[in-house]
């Protein structure tokens, strides 16, 4: 697992605000493979940023930069880097940035598999198109992230927990095989978030409006 507030850094915050600067980078230009990262997070910005609330804007954003930090291989796994990317953010953020992803999983899939291949590369990218869903990926996550919160002082409870138990948190957390945000929200009431102590002001602001999104306004 990364560093607590790693994810939620000033760094992601400048290069964010680097990338909406540069929005009209040349779709023709030829890139090199250093510059894919800059390259789809402002396509994404030029092909997404009209529908979205400035919320789930700025966490797309974020988690699609985490994201590709992930993504080096010529063939991109889709799932595989999703499980990846979704453990090392783990508990730098509330569970209320897990269902703005898991609502916006379908566009974002499709927005990888539109956007990848069409680089101006050399050596062309392929995302292999492995799940329809992610909502397996986000429960187990939210599972294990409960633990990590609850037991963040206690080490060896921590290390006692078995992964029955995180399937038996994941399958509550579960209805009719969708997440069940209220019951999300139940159980997180006994593991409230904690703000990353060196996050930016822009960071705890992002982080704050996610905290107070109920269940009710991510159904």
């Amino acid at each position: 697992m990364v560093k607590q507030g790693s994810f939620a850094s000033v760094s992601s915050v400048k290069q964010l605000r680097q990338f909406k600067q540069r929005t009209k980078l040349a779709e023709s230009q030829a890139i090199q493979p250093e510059q894919i990262k800059e390259f789809l997070v402002v396509r994404y910005h030029l092909t997404q940023n009209a529908r979205l609330a400035p919320v789930t804007k700025e966490t797309m954003q974020r988690f699609l930069m985490a994201w590709l930090d992930n993504a080096a291989a010529q063939t991109w796994a889709l799932t595989t880097i999703t499980q990846q990317t979704l453990g090392q953010i783990a508990t730098q953020v509330p569970w209320q940035f897990y269902a703005l992803v898991n609502s916006e999983w379908r566009r974002f899939q499709k927005f990888l598999q539109k956007e990848v291949p069409a680089m101006p590369l050399a050596t062309r990218r392929l995302v292999t198109a492995e799940a329809e869903t992610i909502t397996a990926l986000v429960a187990q996550q939210l599972a294990l992230n409960w633990f990590l919160t609850m037991y963040a002082a206690m080490p060896d409870r921590l290390a006692a927990v078995t992964e029955q138990q995180v399937a038996d948190l994941q399958q509550s957390l579960l209805s009719d095989d969708q997440i069940n945000w209220q019951n999300v929200a139940t159980v997180y009431s006994t593991a409230p978030f904690v703000m990353p102590t060196d996050a930016d002001e822009g960071t705890v602001t992002w982080l704050q409006t996610l905290t107070d999104l109920t269940a009710d306004q991510l159904k």
